[in-house]
């Protein structure tokens, strides 16, 4: 136990420092983990992603946002990790982010859809939540809930997004995969009317025969700690 909180940690801390570098935040989001036998999760606490530097760093809440464990400030929705992760039994991992064109997809009311390879990963459609709130009730939680349903992610209108996963890498890369989509379909729709993936080239392109997401993560893992030693040269 002991050892995957350890791991999940260290793994929290090169989310919250990968969707920084990869401008899905500037000062606000949050990464969070579902802690393996409790029912419980790990989460960033309420500073700037970008300006994490220590595993240690990281909360332990309960599912009604309570601190358990740790030193910091909590996330003001930490009810939202909480309350999707209570209903929500297969999700793992949550990436809150603040990205640039998936902000446009929202303020436009268009749900995000597949237009290229990577796209396939969010599935047919990223439903839109279309209350622009920030999510610090129970209430608003299960409305956020049930508006994800079982998609891939889930489109907080004005207000960024929140992508599930399996595990902190695939959270991540997803959120990564749906700023890429969201900014294509909009280039596509101000050329003309974007081609879609089909429900069939969706499934076939999910299936590259190697996991996708831990090769993207450790893609931008390895970025990640090169860029760092660069700035120590």
């Amino acid at each position: 136990m002991r050892n995957n909180l350890e791991a999940l940690r260290e793994q929290l801390l090169d989310a919250a420092l990968i969707i920084d570098q990869q401008n899905l935040v500037k000062g606000y989001g949050h990464a969070s983990a579902r802690v393996p036998g409790r029912d419980a999760m790990l989460i960033t606490p309420r500073r700037a992603p970008g300006l994490l530097s220590d595993p240690d760093e990281m909360l332990v809440l309960d599912f009604q946002g309570k601190l358990l464990e740790g030193d910091g400030p909590v996330a003001i929705e930490a009810i939202m990790h909480g309350v999707i992760y209570e209903t929500h039994p297969d999700v793992h991992a949550l990436v809150r982010t603040h990205s640039k064109y998936v902000n446009v997809m929202g303020i436009l009311g268009t749900p995000p859809r597949p237009v290229h390879g990577f796209g396939s990963f969010l599935g047919e459609e990223v439903p839109i939540f279309s209350k622009p709130f920030l999510v610090v009730s129970s209430e608003l939680a299960h409305e956020v809930s049930a508006t994800l349903g079982d998609a891939e992610a889930l489109v907080l209108r004005g207000n960024g997004d929140i992508v599930p996963g399996r595990s902190v890498p695939e959270a991540t890369v997803k959120a990564i995969f749906l700023e890429q989509s969201c900014e294509l379909q909009y280039l596509a729709l101000c050329a003309g009317q974007p081609t879609y993936l089909t429900a069939g080239e969706i499934a076939i392109r999910r299936q590259p025969g190697y996991d996708h997401f831990e090769r993207a993560w450790d893609y931008y893992r390895e970025q990640l700690y090169a860029d760092e030693l660069e700035d120590e040269d």
